[in-house]
Order: C-alpha cells, then sequence, then structure tokens
C-alpha cells in the first residue's frame, strides 16, 4: 500500500506543474467579447495597431481598408480605449486610400515611445503604392517613406521587435493573385532601404503576426495565390540570431486573413478563413510552454479585419490584465460593421492610476 501511495505521490509532483498551467490558463486566461460602439465605416483588407503614451490611454487605429471592389477608404478610424468612441483621422493617406496593406508600431509603450504608425505598401483605388508611409500621432501627419523592395507588395505582416528597434515584413505577394513569398525585410526607422533577412520556412500571404518580448510570432496564413485556403503552422522568428524555429504544435483551425495579438506571454489568434469558410474561433498560444488552447468564441464570423492590443500588467503571479480590440473585415454577409473588446485578466478594465510603473506591451 506505500508503495501504491508513494508511486501515486510522485505522478501527482510530475503532473502538478502541467495541471496549474491548464487551471492558469483555462481560468484566468480565456477572453470574454463585449461588444462596443461599430466602426463608423465599415472596412475589410484593413490592418490595425494599439498606440499610446500609457495603456489604456491610448488608441486604437484601424488604416483605411477596402469599402467595395476597387475602392479604399482614405483616413484612420481611432477607437478612444477610455470611452470606446470612434473618431475619423483628419487627415487623408497620401494615396487616398489603401488596402491589403500591414501596420505596427513600437510594441513597448513607454512615456518616451515614439507614437507613429507605420504601414507597408498596399493597394490603391488605382493600382499599387510602394512606399511605406509612416503616421505621426502626435501631429496628425502622413509621411512617405521608404520604398517596398518588392513592387506592387500586397497581403505582407508586419511587427516590430523592441531588442532590435527594428521592424520586420514578413511575406505578401507582388500583386493580387501573385505567387506568395517567404520573403523577410528588416527596416530601421530612417533607412532608406529594407534588408534582405533569413527566409520564412514557406510562403505565405495575410498571415497572422505578433511581437513578444524578443521574438516575433507567425500564425497561419495562406500559400496560395488567392489566398483561400489557410495553414496552421506556428513559426518563432528571433531577429537577434536571424533565425526561425518551427513550433511543434499547430493551430486547432488552419486559417489566413486572421490577426494576432498579446496579453503578456499569451499570444491570442482570432477569425480568419480557410477555403472561404469564416471562422469565428479564437485561439490562445501560450509562450511559456509552447502549448495552444481554445478560448472564447466571438459572436459572428470574421476575417481581413484589424486588431490591437495592450497588456496592463501583472495583478498576482498568474493574472494578467488587458485587452484585444477587433474591427472591420468581412464574412459571408459581406463587410462586417461591429467591433468587439476582448477582455483577459477577469475583464477589469485597468484605470491609469492603478498602473504604477508597469510596463504596458501592445501590438
Amino acid at each position: 500500500m506505500r508503495s501504491i501511495i508513494l508511486i501515486l505521490l510522485i505522478v501527482f509532483i510530475i503532473a502538478l506543474p502541467a495541471t496549474l498551467t491548464c487551471f492558469k490558463l483555462l481560468n484566468f486566461y480565456p477572453i470574454n467579447w463585449i461588444p462596443i460602439a461599430n466602426i463608423p465605416n465599415p472596412v475589410t483588407f484593413t490592418a490595425g495597431t494599439y498606440s499610446g503614451i500609457e495603456a489604456p490611454n491610448g488608441k486604437f487605429y484601424v488604416v483605411c481598408g477596402e469599402i467595395s471592389a476597387g475602392s479604399c477608404y482614405p483616413y484612420l478610424q481611432i477607437l478612444n480605449t477610455l470611452n470606446y468612441s470612434w473618431s475619423t483621422g483628419s487627415v487623408a493617406h497620401p494615396t487616398g486610400g489603401i488596402s491589403h496593406h500591414s501596420v505596427a508600431s513600437r510594441n513597448y509603450c513607454l512615456p518616451s515611445a515614439e507614437q507613429r504608425l507605420i504601414v507597408s505598401g498596399g493597394k490603391t483605388n488605382s493600382g499599387y503604392y510602394n512606399y511605406t508611409t509612416i503616421y505621426d500621432t502626435n501631429t496628425q501627419s502622413w509621411t512617405q517613406s521608404t520604398p517596398m523592395p518588392v513592387s506592387n507588395m500586397v497581403n505582407t505582416a508586419m511587427g516590430f521587435s523592441l531588442s532590435s528597434g527594428k521592424y520586420y515584413l514578413f511575406g505578401g505577394q507582388s500583386g493580387l493573385n501573385g505567387t506568395p513569398l517567404n520573403s523577410v525585410y528588416e527596416w530601421t526607422p530612417g533607412d532608406t532601404a529594407m534588408v534582405l533577412k533569413a527566409p520564412m520556412p514557406a510562403p505565405r500571404i495575410n498571415a497572422a503576426v505578433v511581437c513578444q518580448e524578443n521574438l516575433i510570432y507567425v500564425f497561419g496564413g495562406s500559400a496560395t495565390p488567392d489566398g483561400e485556403s489557410g495553414t496552421n503552422t506556428i513559426w518563432i522568428y528571433n531577429p537577434n540570431f536571424n533565425s526561425w524555429n518551427i513550433s511543434s504544435k499547430q493551430l486547432v483551425y488552419a486559417r489566413t486573413c486572421a490577426t494576432a495579438s498579446n496579453i503578456g506571454d499569451l499570444l491570442y489568434i482570432v477569425g480568419g478563413k480557410n477555403g472561404g469558410v469564416y471562422l469565428n474561433s479564437t485561439e490562445m498560444y501560450y509562450v511559456s510552454d509552447d502549448s495552444i488552447f481554445s478560448s472564447n468564441d466571438l459572436p459572428y464570423n470574421i476575417a481581413c479585419h484589424a486588431s490591437g492590443s495592450y497588456f496592463a500588467g501583472i495583478v498576482n503571479s498568474w493574472y494578467y490584465a488587458g485587452n484585444i480590440f477587433i474591427a472591420g473585415g468581412k464574412n459571408s454577409g459581406g463587410l462586417v460593421s461591429n467591433a468587439e473588446r476582448g477582455t483577459a485578466g477577469g475583464g477589469s478594465k485597468i484605470e491609469p492610476t492603478s498602473l504604477g510603473n508597469l510596463k504596458a506591451l501592445y501590438h
């Protein structure tokens, strides 16, 4: 009997860390989706990011997007994340509107952080735009910047690395229905050209990218020129070593045109489509132990939407608090006007006075 008890005790001790991880994830971290005011002008093939001096005092930016076939919305749509009201940017994008682009901003939100949105190329009302553009949120102005490394480059994914202080452009294609690319380009603000880096393990368009600490995570995306068929791969890029790691885990659902956001060391992959089927599922990827879990679904299917998030801090040793914002996109019914706030860490809103000197991560 003592030997049996001893064996059971050993098994319990061995299994305890995994049990606690599952308990932590399933009881504290699932996203709870709460409807907020609809986006004023529904758009798809858009991109978004969160940017601000100190979360949650920042704003969620939805950058242009397609309002109908061949027609692009020219302005930013800006969500005030304190009162969840929308406003429209006062200055149009230099092209008069773009779609099929990507956007990134610095993903460490500190008082000294540059408040700029970096936008890659894209499709315009009359063709393609072969430059990056920079939007300064303080001066509310656009600037044309570095040429895109490939002509007519669309459906890329972009991320910012805190450790290198540089932006990274993943995949994409030269023109709609062009051959998907596996290229990775590095860009330093102020440089006149992008630098080619180690390629992705395979070509991808419309992948979901999110940065966490010193690594950049690439989820799913499509390997077909029409962008309809999704994949379930999880790849991890290390900018410091210019190297790739292929996760042993895979997304539960193959998807493209999804978004990825981070709250602490949990990454949330939301929506997307596969083979013409639109998804409402949310998956959680836990960075610390390379595990994937299902979370609460959105109340509707969505793809080609915008997202952004902030991480307000650790409430206790397990408990993160933050928000993900989703807006725009489309599904089988057409353009989606809904917008959602996804809360993690119990859903409580972290007020500025309670933040102290906590760092705020956002994407």
